[in-house]
């Protein structure tokens, strides 16, 4: 991304002369620091927290200073010595382009980036407050960001599968593919006068933050099945997924997490117990999913499974709430779940499942899902043909949203 960045910034200023080797360490610094969104308003945060004045600020060495205490400043990131280096360089030799490149916004693909219009700095004075309000706003998302790119799928969205990214591979043991055989029945099943020709669009969510999460490991293990049943999935990683405030519902995670929430067809959860009941980082998810978005409900009438994995003995309280929540948004929750007791011993190293009862009912639960899915998607607008709703759109034209309906009452009570 950040090669792109620099390549499409750098084509646009013709007047700026940049060799290849300056093109290069100009990514890496980029790449190393991970600037993000906002990154003049980050500049400007570190500036005040080493206190340096206006005209400080325009020492190189001081820019620099800068940009390593921003990468400490920022969780997650590491800066070495070669990075030091880097920035050093890059800002003694191309200060000017340095400054126009960070003040540049960053958007979340190449074909979203747009051109800096001016380098220069707020006339009025920017205090550490405000410095700390920006940077914590992210950049506003491209017009049409509900579209979802094929490209990046097959690498973000599939990191259940191997290097080679085939469907249904993964690392360690392949035992998946040995099963498909019994399986042959789910794969070619397809309901009767069906009209729908694609495979079946389906979103995976796990509950864990952790490299090696055990909720992660059943999520990827079941979303290499349904590649070999036939489904079209996609997973998705909630990490820097902000807690949910709708004041920064255009955040980039956001905007992922709803866009595949409107591709999708059906869900697939897989959630860990904590403290007898759902983990906050899988319920944080289910909180940005909105009801409504006006007068759409992006989950009503899709089927989902659940499972849920335990570190001690088995326990059903998990998958319990996830159903509550299915029905709360309207879904269609498959019949049969599963619960893996002492997932740490039911996983080998590469978070591969080991043979036991609990890996056949988690085959047994996706072989229903598929039925399900491809019964459900054909029947899902007549289930969900409701009388109240076809009374509105009569009455209204159309369906109104809850600000509308709030506003309606309103100005009825004001009548009466």
């Amino acid at each position: 991304m950040g090669t792109v960045y620099c390549t499409a910034w750098v084509r646009s200023h013709r007047s700026v002369k940049v060799t290849r080797q300056s093109k290069l360490k100009i990514t890496n610094a980029l790449l190393a620091l991970r600037l993000r969104d906002g990154v003049y308003s980050l500049f400007l945060e570190a500036r005040a927290r080493l206190r340096c004045n206006r005209a400080a600020f325009a020492n190189p060495r001081i820019i620099a200073q800068c940009c390593i205490q921003l990468a400490r400043s920022i969780p997650a990131v590491r800066v070495h010595r070669v990075s030091h280096a880097i920035v050093l360089l890059l800002i003694i030799v191309k200060p000017k382009l340095f400054l126009m490149l960070i003040s540049a916004p960053f958007h979340t693909s190449p074909a979203h980036f747009r051109l800096p219009h001016c380098t220069r700095r707020p006339s009025a004075p920017v205090t550490r407050r405000a410095c700390l309000m920006t940077s914590a706003t992210p950049a506003p998302p491209p017009a049409h960001a509900n579209h979802v790119d094929a490209n990046s799928a097959s690498t973000r969205w599939h990191p259940h599968r191997d290097e080679t990214g085939a469907p249904g591979s993964g690392p360690g043991n392949d035992w998946i593919g040995g099963e498909v055989q019994h399986l042959l029945k789910a794969r070619d099943f397809r309901p009767e006068g069906a009209k729908f020709a694609h495979a079946p669009r389906v979103l995976v969510l796990h509950g864990t933050l952790r490299e090696k999460g055990y909720s992660k490991a059943l999520a990827y293990e079941c979303a290499r099945i349904l590649d070999l049943l036939g489904m079209d999935v996609r997973c998705f990683d909630p990490h820097d997924l902000p807690v949910r405030d709708p004041v920064i519902s255009d955040h980039p995670k956001v905007v992922e997490l709803r866009t595949l929430v409107d591709w999708s067809e059906a869900h697939v959860w897989c959630a860990s117990e904590l403290h007898g009941n759902l983990c906050s980082v899988f319920k944080n998810q289910i909180d940005w999913i909105p009801l409504n978005t006006g007068s759409v409900r992006p989950t009503q009438g899709k089927a989902v499974a659940v499972l849920q994995v335990n570190g001690g003995s088995q326990s059903f309280n998990v998958v319990n709430t996830l159903r509550l929540l299915a029905r709360w948004m309207r879904m269609t929750c498959v019949v049969n779940q599963s619960s893996v007791a002492k997932a740490w011993t039911e996983f080998d190293d590469d978070g591969r499942m080991k043979p036991s009862s609990y890996r056949e009912r988690v085959v047994d639960v996706m072989e229903e899902f598929v039925r399900t899915v491809r019964i459900n998607r054909e029947y899902a607008h007549v289930l969900t043909d409701r009388y109240s709703e076809r009374k509105e759109k009569a009455e209204k034209g159309r369906l109104l949203t809850q600000a509308e309906k709030v506003a309606e009452e309103a100005a009825n009570a004001k009548r009466s």
